[in-house]
């Protein structure tokens, strides 16, 4: 028999300093991991890095549920930049 096929997806990526500072106490009940940083669901299957000092991590969002994920953000943002400073790569994930 051969070697088992290898299965490989790529998760978006991308990271932005939104503001100053999040707000990120209200997202307590939605935490999933105990100790900062913050980590949530976002979108369908997606997920949200959270830092106080304002940035957010996206990981497997599309561009319609990022937008949907940063405008629910937006009240927890103190100071917000008008141009979000961005950075983005791709995680490629296999066995």
């Amino acid at each position: 028999m051969g070697a088992p096929a290898t299965i490989a997806a790529t998760i978006p990526v991308r990271a932005l300093l939104v503001g100053e500072r999040l707000d990120l106490r209200s997202l307590e009940p939605a935490r999933l991991l105990p100790t900062p940083p913050v980590v949530v669901q976002a979108g369908e299957g997606g997920h949200a890095v959270l830092f106080r000092y304002g940035a957010v991590v996206l990981f497997g969002l599309g561009p319609v549920e990022e937008a949907a994920f940063l405008r629910h953000l937006e009240p927890l943002v103190h100071r917000p930049h008008e141009r979000p400073e961005r950075e983005e790569t791709a995680l490629l994930v296999g066995p």
